[in-house]
């Protein structure tokens, strides 16, 4: 049977990898077009796949029930 975590870890680790991929199709586009907007775009989308595998360790390491309610 397959956890919340590890379904999250995995879906997190696709958004990576198809992340990554656009980024890599961007920047040659971009290289190859001679286009500053496409290069700029392709650096803002590399610091988002950056900041996933802070997400994938947020989602690992935290737990999934709260350890008191607040509500009362």
């Amino acid at each position: 049977m397959i956890t919340v975590r590890e379904q999250t870890s995995a879906t997190f680790r696709r958004a990576g990898g198809l992340n990554t991929a656009y980024v890599i199709v961007e920047g040659a586009a971009g290289w190859t077009a001679g286009s500053f907007a496409l290069l700029a775009n392709a650096a803002h989308n590399l610091t988002d796949v950056a900041g996933l595998p802070i997400a994938i360790n947020t989602v690992c390491f935290s737990p999934l029930t709260s350890k008191s309610d607040s509500r009362d």
